[in-house]
């Protein structure tokens, strides 16, 4: 990563501009492209939204709602997702048989609901909503941002 700094005097002209470079190193990249931290170097919280990710992560998602609850950011994700639908009251994680924990739904009009009795739209908010704290000050890469998401 390279940070480009614009010289003391922001108001001159483009030739009379200053540039200065530092490159830092995030991770190195092992075998099969595996990426390890720098010890002791900076720390970026980088996250990936892929258009498909709303339907195959769901321990993934389980695990970013567990974590938004202990970080107590549970409330900010509940925000985010009812700005897409305001009806939603809250997020639980329900294991109805005690083997496959899930996330269910607080709905105002349809009571407490498991995510898959909601469309992709939902499902694909959701995966925002519970990304976006979870990398808070760092980089969110989001592939195909529209992808089963209404247009209003």
């Amino acid at each position: 990563m390279t940070v480009r700094l614009a010289g003391p005097d922001s108001g001159s002209e483009p030739e009379a501009q200053t540039e200065r470079h530092q490159t830092f190193t995030l991770w190195v990249t092992g075998p099969a492209g595996s990426r390890t931290p720098i010890p002791g170097g900076p720390e970026l919280r980088v996250g990936t939204i892929a258009p498909y990710s709303h339907r195959t992560e769901r321990s993934q998602q389980i695990a970013l709602l567990s974590e938004a609850i202990v970080g107590d950011r549970k409330a900010q994700v509940v925000e985010l997702l009812a700005k897409l639908d305001p009806t939603v009251a809250g997020l639980e994680i329900i294991s109805p048989s005690g083997l496959r924990p899930q996330i269910a739904i607080r709905h105002a009009e349809l009571g407490l609901m498991p995510l898959s009795a909601f469309g992709d739209g939902v499902r694909r908010v959701l995966v925002f909503a519970l990304t976006v704290p979870a990398v808070e000050n760092g980089i969110l890469l989001i592939d195909e941002i529209e992808n089963a998401i209404h247009v209003r």
